[in-house]
């Protein structure tokens, strides 16, 4: 699930991808507001990627972006 994940920030290189277009991607079906099986996927995927962590942030009430590099320049 973590390199589903990885390659849907990946292709969206610099766009934010929402939870519900993951969650979709992953398990075909939308999250419902208490489901964060999403949430723990890219948890234990930042955990994994070590000094790299920081390229994946949390875009508030969206989903996820992925960096292009850690000091968030392209």
């Amino acid at each position: 699930m973590e390199c589903e994940i990885l390659e849907q920030l990946m292709r969206s290189r610099g766009r934010a991808v929402s939870r519900d277009s993951l969650s979709i991607h992953l398990y075909d079906r939308l999250t419902s507001p208490f489901d964060r099986s999403v949430d723990t996927h890219v948890s234990r995927l930042r955990r994994k990627m070590g000094t790299g962590r920081n390229m994946i942030m949390s875009v508030r009430g969206v989903g996820y972006q992925l960096r292009c590099s850690e000091s968030g320049e392209e």
